[in-house]
């Protein structure tokens, strides 16, 4: 054989190994590129897709909490718990069909999404129902045979809260799949800390849109919306799917290539199992539930007990390198050809054109697809270098894409804060360390600040938080409060706040505060407050005008009472009967209007921090005594008994006697004024010790306080019906003058009531046994 054949034979082999190997390394880098990037898509992906998916719910959950916050749903539920509980059967059969009915022709109405809208008693029986049908039935036993929804999480929750049970099919109450949410009912009465009193009872809202989740995920509704890139992934990858698998591994969303695959398609893949087995996400590839071998990412979503699982054909994926593969080694078959008609051109052409492909794939491993190889000509290197160019090209184009479908994410996101912008009041979220995470433009307005100015800084240096003239210790905020308890904290006129702002300006503020959960976490925490400026001057007036009123009232008064004195001992002259009886009902009428001007007065002091305060350690149960020694004409008058049930032991406390004698004679007094002669005629009072506190209670058995009257009973000049038909002679101040009072000493009010059978009111001062 001749050297030059050898020499060919040895080259052209040498070329074609060359090649060969090159072909094969890029072959398994690409291979092995394609995969991690597509991996590392699928991830973000699932990410972005599980967003998704909280964000579509959370719309379910805050639809249903705003329809358990219906007033009218409320109050009747309210009273239709009662009706239940009292046996009242005609009360309860009209209630129970006249909230049916606003469920009905109120409310589903407007949201074509909810099918049925239940109302769940304490036990769990359907006790109203936008369908007649249902009411008698038990879903609470529903939810241990079937796991329908998260009845027995729901009738112990808080206010605000919600629970989710996504994709559930019942025959008997559609033949679509459902996802059910449940919330717990509230009063709208609050009890004596302000907060909104649980009822016994849960809201079910059935909806219809569980075959929209797919749509969601899948980024058709946003395409559908008119975004340009919503279904990117799925539109360039024919076998792409994303779907939920429940924790009995069955499809809990549909299929993209089956629509009837929802709650029938069996999933017992590796992602699955090691998603409820293990609580591990997989990204990575392996078999899909048709046996395909596939790449994909898993998102373990525990809350709600389902598996997020996003796939796309392994073989499509690679499907690039295909055409990659055939185009090179038809251009490796050509090198070898032409490297037998001449060795040193070729050899020199190929080594030079192979080396900068084989740098550019150095680079590309690095992550870097803006390079390309830069490789003239039109044989076959050249060819390699443009097919190898188009290839980065196609990836580079797939990341585009995701990040499009990012941006598109992202303007949701914008859209959701321009929502919370235009709120009417101010509001304000911060992080469970306190930071400032989003501010709308109403709340800029009223702090004078600015979102950007102020992002990521704690509130305390933003503005300090006063009540009345004293600053509010840190911990003590409502913020703070709400973030370490975990319950909402909500502050009133009443309760006298003010924000002062960096300027010094001081604003009288109404504040809501609740807490932000995740799971069980708080992460943080919703300030929503308004300016009451407005408000608190008309109430300032108001008080003004009281007392300006009751001192100008005195004068007139008094002379009025010195000239019935005159009148009635004669000294004006003798009067016959008549005129001693007329002048006897004018001195009664004058010491009543001595009385409330006395009562306003003493009103007018307390609201305005003028009252003195006696402090001295004194005997609770003596003071109790003194208080029922006073009473106990005007008891006698209506033939009543006072009945003092002592304390064993001794308690003392610091503080002004005169003014918490004041507290338990105003309880005595209502107590005797609304009791009914002939029947049991007993006023107990009793003093008891509960820890470092001091409870006084004063029973009664009269008229009761009616339900509507409830949650203003301790407003100023309020009096409930029944108690002016009773008694026409009331001022409605001594309850609001009690609760004034008590907040000045540290205690505070509260009572049980039962229209007919009568009202315990209970009082709480802090024992203090040492003289300040």
């Amino acid at each position: 054989m001749k050297l030059r054949t050898k020499a060919v034979i040895l080259v052209s082999t040498f070329i074609f190994l060359l090649i060969g190997g090159l072909l094969l390394y890029l072959d398994g880098y690409l291979r092995k590129y394609l995969k991690d990037q597509m991996i590392n898509n699928l991830r973000v992906m699932a990410e972005v897709s599980e967003g998704t998916y909280f964000a579509f719910t959370e719309n379910e959950k805050i639809r249903t909490i705003d329809w358990s916050s219906d007033g009218y749903i409320r109050n009747d539920t309210e009273a239709l718990l009662e009706a239940i509980k009292s046996g009242n059967a005609e009360e309860k059969d009209k209630l129970t069909k006249e909230l049916s009915a606003y469920l009905r022709e109120r409310k589903i109405v407007y949201d074509p999404k909810v099918i049925i809208f239940d109302i769940l008693g304490p036990t769990g029986m359907v006790i109203a129902s936008s369908k007649e049908d249902r009411i008698g039935v038990d879903e609470a036993e529903e939810e241990k045979r079937l796991n329908a929804h998260k009845f027995s999480f729901a009738v112990k929750a808080e206010f605000g809260q919600a629970f989710i049970r996504p994709v559930i099919f019942e025959e008997d109450e559609s033949a679509e799949p459902m996802t059910h949410v449940v919330a717990r009912v509230f009063s709208t009465k609050r009890d004596d800390l302000g907060k909104l009193i649980p009822l016994d009872a849960v809201i079910l809202l059935h909806f219809t849109d569980a075959d929209k989740i797919n749509d969601m995920l899948s980024g058709k509704w946003a395409a559908d919306q008119g975004a340009v890139s919503g279904q990117a992934l799925f539109q360039k990858y024919k076998t792409a799917e994303i779907y939920l698998v429940g924790e009995d591994k069955i499809m809990a969303s549909s299929s993209r290539f089956d629509a009837g695959s929802i709650l029938r398609q069996k999933v017992d893949t590796v992602p699955v199992r090691n998603c409820f087995e293990n609580k591990k996400e997989i990204t990575g590839e392996y078999l899909n539930y048709s046996g395909k071998p596939v790449l994909g990412s898993t998102m373990c979503l525990e809350r709600d007990d389902l598996a997020l699982i996003l796939e796309v054909g392994a073989d499509e994926v690679l499907a690039p390198l295909k055409e990659v593969s055939n185009r090179l080694i038809m251009a490796g078959l050509l090198a070898f050809l032409a490297s037998a008609l001449t060795i040193t051109i070729l050899s020199r052409f190929l080594l030079s054109g192979l080396r900068k492909i084989a740098m550019v794939a150095g680079e590309v491993a690095k992550g870097d697809l803006d390079i390309r190889a830069e490789v003239k000509g039109k044989d076959e290197i050249g060819q390699l270098a443009k097919v190898f160019n188009q290839m980065l090209a196609s990836i580079q184009k797939s990341q585009a894409d995701l990040f499009a479908a990012e941006i598109n994410l992202r303007e949701e996101k914008d859209r959701l804060n321009a929502v919370i912008s235009s709120i009417g009041e101010g509001l304000v979220v911060v992080s469970a360390d306190y930071k400032v995470m989003l501010m709308n433009k109403i709340a800029e307005r009223i702090l004078e600040v600015s979102y950007s100015g102020i992002k990521d800084k704690k509130g305390d240096k933003i503005l300090t938080v006063l009540k009345g003239d004293k600053i509010l210790p840190f911990e003590e905020r409502p913020v703070v409060q709400a973030i370490r308890t975990g319950k909402a904290v909500f502050k009133e006129l009443s309760d006298n706040y003010y924000y002062q702002l960096l300027s010094g300006k001081k604003i009288p503020v109404t504040i809501s505060t609740t807490p932000l959960k995740y799971g069980e976490t708080i992460i943080g925490a919703v300030v929503v407050f308004r300016d009451i400026t407005d408000e608190k001057q008309l109430d300032d007036a108001k008080s003004n005008f009281i007392s300006i009123a009751s001192h100008q009232l005195r004068t007139p008064l008094t002379a009025i009472k010195l000239f019935v004195e005159m009148l009635n001992t004669g000294k004006a002259g003798r009067l016959n009967k008549t005129q001693k009886e007329y002048i006897e009902d004018v001195s009664i009428s004058t010491e009543r209007m001595i009385g409330l001007v006395n009562d306003l007065l003493n009103l007018s002091r307390i609201e305005s921090g003028k009252l003195k305060s006696a402090l001295m350690l004194v005997r609770i149960d003596e003071v109790v005594k003194s208080a029922i020694d006073e009473a106990d004409v005007l008891a006698k008058e209506k033939k009543l008994s006072l009945v003092f049930k002592k304390p064993k032991n001794i308690i003392q406390s610091n503080l002004d006697a005169d003014l918490f004698r004041q507290v338990i004679h105003n309880l005595l007094t209502n107590a005797i004024r609304y009791s009914t002669n002939g029947k049991k005629n007993d006023i107990i009072v009793r003093v008891e010790k509960n820890g470092k506190e001091c409870i006084v209670s004063v029973q009664d058995f009269g008229i009761g306080i009616p339900d509507e009257a409830k949650s203003r009973l301790f407003d100023r000049f309020y009096r409930a019906d029944n108690a002016v038909k009773a008694d026409a002679n009331g001022t409605g101040v001594g309850l609001y003058t009690i609760k004034m009072l008590l907040n000045r000493m540290g205690g505070k009010v509260w009572y049980e009531s039962q229209i007919g059978k009568g009202t315990i009111f209970s009082v709480s001062i802090p024992i203090i046994d040492k003289i300040k």
